[in-house]
């Protein structure tokens, strides 16, 4: 099980949260990522997560799309 919580930076350094959980993999992801970045025109990152994984660590920068890949294979 893997969660993470992707959070807008535009909108985080003006003092808002605006952000979602989404379980990995997520199907919807884009329909996701579009939403909480305005339609792709801010920048995102990884504020939290939550996973059972021994070891997992995940960056606050890592690449959304490759770690929901990745998700899938497992």
């Amino acid at each position: 099980m893997l969660k993470i919580f992707i959070s807008n930076l535009k909108e985080y350094n003006n003092g808002k949260i605006i952000g979602e959980w989404v379980s990995l993999p997520c199907e919807g992801r884009e329909e996701v990522l579009d939403k909480i970045s305005n339609n792709g025109k801010d920048e995102l990152f990884i504020s939290d997560y939550e996973t059972d994984i021994n070891g997992l660590k995940v960056a606050e920068y890592e690449d959304i799309l490759q770690l929901n890949k990745n998700c899938r294979r497992n």
